[in-house]
């Protein structure tokens, strides 16, 4: 990305510093040219990351840079990892590049026994076990939901360095992450202090706070921090807190070999105290410093870069991208009836990709919350099309989620009256969802009620509980994701610094993007910068989505005149029913073609006959029947009763895959049972 391949420039294992200038473009040449303090303003796609390595590959190669004297600093192993393999692509080792977690444990590792001649505490891998037992010490439930919020809170405290004493008030100023009230979470964090100090154990955020107060108090071991490092470059440096901008701060001293890569507009996890502030005021701290932009974007046709510009410029972002790729496809917005028929629509258009020898590993269907994945999970096993769900267990096999099923079960054993959705709504009550009262506060909390709640939505598309519940068991046993070559499910947090060559962006409604829950100037222009970092994942095609009652589009592409009552050009109308022309109302309408006020001609011989082969074909295959075909999809074969691939492939649910694997089978049982 950014220029081209060094490889071929190598002699004898290595590249000269001239030649490692020459693999890079103009704006990316000055980053690796520029000495002293540096702070580089780096667009998505842009190249940053060959930018930083081949800096310190150039100074290090030119005899400016020390590479054992290097620091240099990112926020995930994953990018810590990669910067170190490019370094040796480049001929470079001995550069330590680790997360900024990583680089103090080593310092604390080496120092804290020399320093305090005694044995450093270990490293507990979660706050869980020492949580749990605070919570249950104040009398409550260790759910795992509770456990995450107060772990997040408690977390949030300690980077921002905020005793228990001052919790309560510093808490006041921010959206809490929790339904407990802050004199209980100010409780929960002392006494889970104390369990953990007690146990001789530190948490990851201790790892920070230890090694700033160990390099404060020894000034003799600082010195010799300081003579080993001579040189910083810090990447992400927009999603650095106060106590790692300390820490810091303290390793460099009056040194000012430092240069600082970011961008403000991909700030997205201030809720774990991420703060652009310190990135917004390098040039204060520094006042000689130089400020470079990387702006050309490598990954995303001009198209998807013109949406993400529309979309920074109201935030008053000064970074402007430039593509430098050939012109592709205009970016498609689709407006659905509800997310069913959403997710449906990205399936079928998965199947279009897939048909055309499109690698599923380079399809993304990206959304804002958790629950979100719920229907895309059922709508792509049901076309039979594997995806993966990134960082995460996937809906079916989320804790609450099996719970509730459990709970279903045992409803469903005993005698039970009503519409499915109020049987299922009276079960989920007793798990304590309301969906009247969906939870005050982000957090896991906030997940589970959405899991619960999609579970309910989920369950108006049934008339029948034995058949939900069947439905529900098929989908938790078989959804286990495949390792390669699947389609990627991920929230738009998980995803930055990730790319695909083509993204599905679903949800895009008020209320999602941005969250209900965002109510301050400062928590919606996080969301905005959260949609920004969705679009510019893409690299080839981006299709934008929307699907609930009101059928709104999120305000972020109302401000640019896409939704509302604005349509634009590319905008999908709604399917409609061939019988009646009335609005489908959800993935199952659509599948057949027709409301449930226009039921199909549908031939019973037929429709059993094909339910008898698919009961066959599920076994041989040890799949779910759905896996197959749906039955609303033999439904509607029963009803149109092809006579070829061409009428097959008229039916929403066959696509280019299925006819290949199922076609003549189909055909042959149709023309047996009477064709049209």
């Amino acid at each position: 990305m950014g220029g081209f391949d060094v490889g071929h420039l190598w002699k004898d294992g290595r590249v000269t510093p001239d030649e490692i200038l020459a693999a890079l473009d103009e704006q990316q040449r000055e980053v690796a040219l520029a000495q002293g303090p540096v702070v580089v303003y780096a667009g998505a796609g842009s190249g940053k990351t060959r930018a930083i390595t081949h800096r310190i590959a150039y100074r290090a190669l030119a005899g400016t840079l020390r590479p054992e004297q290097t620091l240099a600093l990112t926020f995930t192993a994953r990018a810590a990892g990669e910067m170190r393999s490019r370094l040796r692509t480049l001929g470079v080792e001995g550069v330590q590049a680790r997360t900024f977690h990583a680089a103090a444990l080593r310092q604390l590792t080496y120092f804290w026994p020399k320093h305090t001649r005694t044995e450093l505490p270990r490293l507990s891998p979660s706050k869980a076990r020492h949580l749990s037992v605070a919570l249950r010490r104040n009398g409550l439930r260790d759910a795992p939901a509770v456990l995450q919020d107060v772990a997040s809170e408690i977390e949030w405290a300690k980077v921002n360095q905020v005793s228990h004493e001052d919790y309560i008030l510093r808490a006041k100023d921010r959206t809490v992450r929790s339904d407990l009230g802050a004199d209980v979470i100010q409780q929960l964090y002392a006494d889970y202090d104390e369990i953990k100090t007690n146990d001789g154990a530190m948490d990851f955020e201790d790892v920070l706070l230890l090694a700033k107060a160990l390099l404060e108090e020894a000034p003799a071991l600082l010195n010799e921090l300081r003579a080993q490092y001579r040189s910083f470059v810090v990447d992400e440096y927009q999603d650095i807190s106060a106590i790692q901008q300390q820490l810091l701060d303290i390793w460099i001293g009056d040194g000012e070999d430092i240069c600082a890569v970011g961008d403000i507009n991909q700030t997205i996890y201030s809720f774990a105290g991420a703060d652009p502030k310190f990135f917004m005021d390098f040039p204060k701290k520094f006042p000689q410093a130089l400020l470079l932009r990387l702006s050309t974007n490598y990954r995303s046709t001009p198209e998807i870069v013109h949406l993400a510009n529309q979309i920074n410029k109201r935030s008053g972002s000064a970074l402007e991208l430039h593509a430098v790729r050939p012109k592709g496809s205009a970016v498609q917005y689709q407006e659905f009836a509800d997310e069913e028929d959403e997710a449906s629509g990205v399936s079928d258009r998965i199947k279009v990709l897939t048909s055309s020898e499109v690698a599923l590993d380079q399809i993304a269907v990206l959304y804002r919350t958790n629950a979100q994945s719920a229907a895309l999970e059922r709508s792509l096993a049901s076309a039979g099309i594997p995806f993966a769900v990134r960082n995460g267990e996937g809906f079916f096999h989320h804790p609450k989620v099996r719970e509730a099923l459990r709970l279903l079960r045992a409803a469903n054993r005993s005698a039970g009256e009503g519409e499915v959705p109020d049987r299922v709504r009276e079960v989920l009550e007793v798990l304590g969802w309301r969906h009247e009262s969906p939870p005050d506060a982000l957090g896991a909390g906030r997940d589970e009620w959405e899991m619960l709640n999609a579970l309910y939505r989920m369950s108006g598309s049934f008339d029948d509980f034995d058949a939900l519940i069947q439905e529900l068991e098929d989908r938790s046993q078989h959804s286990h994701a495949p390792l390669r070559n699947a389609v990627t499910l991920a929230s738009l947090h998980s995803v930055k610094g990730m790319e695909w060559a083509h993204v599905f962006l679903v949800g895009a409604n008020e209320g999602l993007i941005p969250i209900s829950l965002a109510k301050e100037p400062a928590q919606i222009e996080e969301e905005r910068r959260l949609f920004y970092v969705g679009i510019t994942r893409a690299k080839e095609s981006l299709t934008i989505s929307w699907g609930n009652r009101s059928r709104q589009s999120s305000r972020f592409l109302r401000e640019i005149g896409i939704g509302g009552e604005i349509k634009s050009a590319s905008t999908v109308s709604l399917a409609v029913c061939k019988s009646c022309g009335k609005p489908l109302k959800n993935g199952v309408e659509r599948k057949r073609s027709r409301c449930s006020e226009c039921p199909l001609d549908v031939s019973e011989e037929l429709f059993e006959a094909l339910r008898a082969w698919r009961y066959d074909r599920a076994k041989i295959a040890d799949v779910p029947a759905f896996v197959i075909f749906t039955d609303a999809t033999l439904e509607a074969i029963a009803a149109l009763r092809p006579k070829n691939n061409q009428e097959l492939l008229t039916i929403s649910g066959i696509g280019a895959r299925k006819l290949e694997d199922y076609g003549v089978e189909v055909l042959a049982i149709v023309a047996l049972n009477g064709a049209n």
